[in-house]
């Protein structure tokens, strides 16, 4: 069974063009005239594609069955006689209308010839803005300045190292060899007070790895040195020292834990202290107290999150706060302390007089 193209559009309300470009869009090129039959699964299609509300170019119907019948019938041939006898024909055909022929008329005479279109004129130039320049080409070409000087410092650096010999070298020529001879040697000269004038012509080629050395390795200490501390100590003058005497270490730590107990903080947190001062710290603090250290550098936000996290209290020492840790550390549920400084001591009075501004009783999480 099926249906006909034009009561199929009857039924969708369309026309017999619009059902046939349907048809086409669908796939179904075959369907040309309005009474072609439509298969009932493709007029389902067609109806389907009715109710979404598509829509497709119409396209023109061709004739009928009887139309393409016509055009697919053999075209008569002429009648043997009607080249022998005139007015033969083939009975049932009309004679051919003879077609008149058409008369051109021929284009009237111009009396001027034609005038050319005007001249089109040319556009307006388009201003073009030149393009902005880029801060940072600016700070690249200063770095890279910078950068190229460095490089010449340390080639003229290299070239007089290599003309003069190193301590190293010297003692190697003396008969010592390596670097725990070099030092013993060392040592023995200072221990006999030979060094003084020496100190004053030996040039380091890095004063920054010397200085960090002696930041990092020696101890300044205002009185007798401590046997805690297992780093090499020096005694000097007080108002230059890193640590006073052990008395005075003892004193500031038992005034520290006084505080400690007394606001309830039991598990404390140090950040940026060094270990060469972990034993000096806990030499006289309370029992009850417990103490943990943690490596300085630039806190982030997560790094700060983390310091804050299993203790009471956190007391940061020379420490960098990069962006997002001032507020990590805000919102955690722990206080914060910051102090600055190489004296150990005054690191020890700093966090006293912050436990002393904070609230006697602070609420615990």
């Amino acid at each position: 069974m099926g249906v006909r193209v034009r009561k199929l559009a009857r039924e969708l309300a369309w026309s017999s063009g619009q059902v046939l470009g349907m048809l086409k869009a669908l796939g179904y090129g075959r369907y040309r005239s309005t009474e072609d039959m439509v298969s009932d699964s493709i007029a389902a299609q067609v109806r389907k594609a009715a109710r979404l509300g598509k829509r497709a170019d119409p396209v023109a119907p061709v004739g009928g069955r009887l139309a393409r019948a016509a055009e697919a019938a053999p075209a008569l041939q002429p009648h043997p006689m009607a080249s022998l006898v005139s007015g033969v024909r083939r009975q049932g055909v009309a004679p051919p209308t003879p077609v008149p022929a058409l008369a051109v008329a021929a284009p009237p005479a111009s009396a001027s010839p034609p005038v050319p279109p005007p001249p089109v004129a040319a556009p307006p130039a388009r201003l073009v803005a030149p393009p902005a320049e880029n801060p940072l080409l600016g700070k690249v070409e200063a770095l890279q300045r910078e950068v190229a000087s460095l490089r010449a410092e340390l080639a003229s650096l290299r070239e007089a190292r290599s003309d003069k010999p190193s301590l190293l070298d010297l003692l190697n020529e003396r008969g010592l060899r390596g670097a725990d001879e070099g030092e013993r040697a060392i040592a023995a000269l200072a221990v006999a007070r030979r060094l003084s004038a020496a100190l004053q012509t030996l040039l380091p080629t890095d004063p920054a790895r010397v200085r960090r050395l002696l930041d990092q390795g020696l101890v300044l200490v205002g009185g007798p040195i401590p046997p805690e501390l297992g780093v090499p100590a020096v005694t000097v003058a007080p108002e230059r020292a890193d640590v006073q005497s052990q008395e005075d270490i003892d004193r500031r730590v038992r005034a520290f834990g006084e505080q400690l107990l007394l606001h309830g903080l039991r598990r404390v947190r140090l950040v940026g202290v060094a270990p060469r001062w972990h034993a000096v710290l806990q030499s006289a603090l309370d029992p009850r107290v417990r103490m943990s250290f943690t490596p300085g550098g630039t806190r982030d936000a997560l790094r700060a999150t983390s310091d804050s996290e299993g203790v009471d209290l956190v007391l940061l020492w020379n420490v960098q706060e990069g962006p997002g840790a001032a507020e990590a550390y805000a919102a955690g549920a722990v206080p914060v302390l910051r102090a600055e400084g190489r004296d150990v001591g005054h690191l020890l009075q700093a966090a006293a007089d912050g436990l002393i501004e904070l609230d006697p009783d602070p609420p615990r999480p």
